[in-house]
């Protein structure tokens, strides 16, 4: 058998082993001054294979070290964010020669914004960033800042190509792009603001009054972006050709909310107005049965017709002492309430309409009947697994079944009461190293099956 020397050659296998040492990396402010508290990415990629990872943060003079790198790589260096600056550099590795990476120094622009007649506006909000990111990363990595009482603002921007949008609420916004250039000193950026290319939004609540400080989102060809309402409960945000859709994140205000996202909008048309509800007035409220009993501390959810599983196999609420449940701040036109609880698998109450303001009483939700069904999971080397979930999902989607259950000290899982039908079995690690998944069709005579765990790669 062939030898492999450092250039090696082992039958028609050419491999070479670069030297593998450690590696200084300095970050310095423009002016030559150390950056401390700063954590470096580096990234590589070569054929076949490509990676990153992250440094501890720079000590006092700007110094951390990246581990066991291999000479003549070529590796791409960014900061983590937050940063005091932006790095975007490239550098080929040379044994015993540190890496040094300069920030890239900040030019202060100035500008104006103005409304649709030409007057100062105030109070607008003012976000910069790099073109041709996704929306959401655009939003988060942008520069801010706020109009003051004559319009005016400004902002510290990196050199480069740079988008600008003004979110000036019932005002409309403005969209700009711009040059930056350290060598130069910066013209007088102005924004006027519109609505021809935006979606205005309104948002108030359950008695006409204006809600402020809501994250409205606006999706649209599987891209999102957002804003603030202001004082008034007015967001303007610019928006492309086409339809898109408007949605609320999670109120810090959790007693209202919006039932469901407006779809069809289109830039330049009329407002959007968002009136929300309080979560107590569209609700429904029930009990548990099993057998014709009441269930204590059952578990509780829904299932949107049209829409899926609203939240996760756990439930959403549980039931009180006497089986009675209340669920609020419901999704969706058209609902099923679903249970979960000692001696059966699932319970499932017939569709329930849902109005958009409504306290609904007196539904029922019975456990469905089945057939006792119980199975076993191994490891790859075929010993139980303990403590290891199991999701159990129905084919049939509408009416929905849907459970979870834990292995015990012998690998075994149990279900009551499962109904027949056909299923898909599944589970997987924490850290998802190993997984099974199977198509499951249970009448109640197949004896019990074993799930064995299979490594996934890496």
């Amino acid at each position: 058998m062939g030898g492999v020397n450092q250039e090696g050659v082992a039958g028609d296998i050419t491999v070479t082993l670069r030297p593998l040492s450690n590696l200084d990396v300095r970050v310095e402010h423009p002016d030559g001054k150390p950056a401390p508290r700063v954590r470096v990415k580096c990234s590589f990629s070569v054929p076949g294979e490509s990676g990153g990872t992250s440094t501890e943060p720079t000590d006092e003079q700007g110094w951390t070290k990246l581990l066991c790198v291999a000479t003549g790589l070529t590796l791409g260096f960014e900061l983590e964010e937050p940063a005091p600056g932006r790095v975007q550099e490239s550098h080929t590795i040379t044994s015993g020669e540190p890496v040094v990476l300069r920030l890239d120094s900040q030019v202060k622009i100035s500008g104006e914004v103005v409304d649709g007649e030409g007057r100062p506006a105030e109070g607008v909000a003012i976000i910069a960033g790099a073109p041709g990111l996704p929306l959401h990363v655009f939003e988060m990595r942008a520069r801010r800042a706020v109009s003051g009482k004559d319009g005016r603002f400004e902002i510290d921007l990196f050199p480069g190509t740079t988008r600008v949008v003004a979110k000036g609420g019932k005002r409309g916004s403005a969209v700009a792009e711009l040059t930056v250039d350290a060598e130069r000193d910066p013209e007088n950026l102005r924004l006027e603001l519109g609505t021809a290319t935006a979606v205005q939004v309104h948002v108030t609540g359950p008695d006409g009054e204006a809600i402020p400080q809501v994250r409205v989102d606006l999706g649209q060809r599987r891209e999102r972006t957002s804003g603030l309402t202001d004082g008034e409960g007015w967001v303007s945000l610019p928006a492309e050709a086409g339809t898109c859709s408007i949605s609320l994140s999670t109120l810090s205000n959790n007693d209202l909310y919006l039932p469901e996202a407006v779809t069809g909008i289109r830039r330049g048309g009329p407002p959007v107005e968002l009136e929300l509800v309080r979560r107590e007035d569209r609700s429904v409220s029930g009990i548990v049965l099993h057998d014709g009993k009441p269930v204590a501390e059952a578990r509780v959810g829904y299932w949107r017709v049209g829409g899926g599983w609203f939240g996760t196999l756990d439930g959403v609420v549980t039931c009180d002492g006497e089986g009675k449940f209340r669920l609020d701040g419901l999704y969706g036109r058209q609902i099923r309430v679903i249970a979960w609880g000692p001696g059966f698998a699932i319970g499932r109450s017939e569709i329930v309409e849902v109005p958009r303001r409504c306290r609904i009483g007196g539904i029922q939700v019975p456990s469905l009947p089945g057939i006792d069904f119980d199975a076993r999971v191994t490891d790859p080397d075929g010993k139980p697994v303990e403590g290891f979930t199991v999701e159990i999902w129905g084919k049939e989607q509408d009416p929905p079944i849907g459970m979870k259950v834990k292995t015990t000290a012998d690998g075994i899982f149990r279900v009551p009461r499962m109904p027949q039908g056909e299923y898909r079995i599944q589970g997987r690690t924490f850290a998802q190293e190993m997984s099974f998944g199977k198509d499951f069709s249970w009448t109640g005579n197949e004896g019990r099956p074993d799930f064995q765990l299979i490594p996934n790669r890496r």
